[in-house]
């Protein structure tokens, strides 16, 4: 389906405390390549993907390989 609200999240605020409650997320300190947040801090859909391009899949702004954006 279409509906990712319970495993696909976005507009919402990525800060180093909740990364460092869930263990395996990046530190947001850290996202400031071709993944990066909006200038408010949040998480929104093209912090991963890019409209405009789709070389990587899935419209992705970087390669998957490994779940590297998991």
């Amino acid at each position: 389906g279409t509906d990712l609200s319970d495993d696909h999240p976005v507009s919402f605020a990525y800060t180093a405390a909740l990364a460092a409650s869930r263990g395996e997320l990046a530190s947001p300190a850290t996202l400031t390549g071709r993944v990066r947040l909006d200038a408010t801090g949040q998480l929104q859909c093209t912090s991963c993907h890019d409209a405009h391009d789709n070389t990587n899949g899935k419209f992705l702004v970087v390669p998957n390989i490994a779940s590297a954006l998991a």
